[in-house]
């Protein structure tokens, strides 16, 4: 009986970890997204980057295009506005998690939770821990409309 018990917690285990590694496509070139419905139940948070830490610099849909000069160590976050009751919201293009940067956090925030159709504020954490180039490429979109890209973000982070 210990044996099956423990075999089941493996299994379980195990599918976690499989479903997390997918290499399927919400669309073209997208990555898979969370639910959006369901993604405002929790605040995801990815090693606590509120440690203490303030970010050396935010960028916003503003600084889009624009290229990022950073030593190691720094810390800086990205800040998007979303519409999560239109069924908008913002997804990776391609992956960041690999040096020279790494996602340290990520949360949400509303100014209103009350507001009908109120922005929602998501803001990504990264930390920059060895030299290169890091593109930060994301999309706005509806997940039942992957063709569509609603608007799009792109950011070149230079670690030094």
């Amino acid at each position: 009986m210990r044996i099956l018990k423990n075999f089941s917690v493996i299994l379980v285990a195990l599918t976690f970890v499989v479903s997390g590694c997918s290499n399927k496509s919400s669309g073209p070139g997208l990555l898979d997204s969370k639910d959006l419905a369901t993604v405002g139940a929790a605040v995801l948070q990815v090693d606590s980057p509120s440690s203490g830490v303030e970010p050396a610099f935010v960028l916003t849909e503003a600084d889009s295009g624009q290229t990022f000069v950073v030593h190691s160590g720094t810390v800086f976050q990205v800040q998007l506005d979303a519409c999560w009751t239109c069924g908008c919201g913002w997804t990776f293009e391609v992956p960041v998690e690999c040096p020279p940067l790494k996602q340290i956090g990520y949360e949400y925030w509303y100014d209103d939770p009350y507001l009908p159709g109120g922005p929602v504020h998501e803001s990504w954490t990264y930390r920059a821990f060895s030299k290169g180039v890091a593109n930060i490429s994301m999309v706005y979109w509806r997940a039942w409309e992957p063709d569509i890209i609603i608007d799009r973000v792109e950011y070149t982070i230079v670690v030094e």
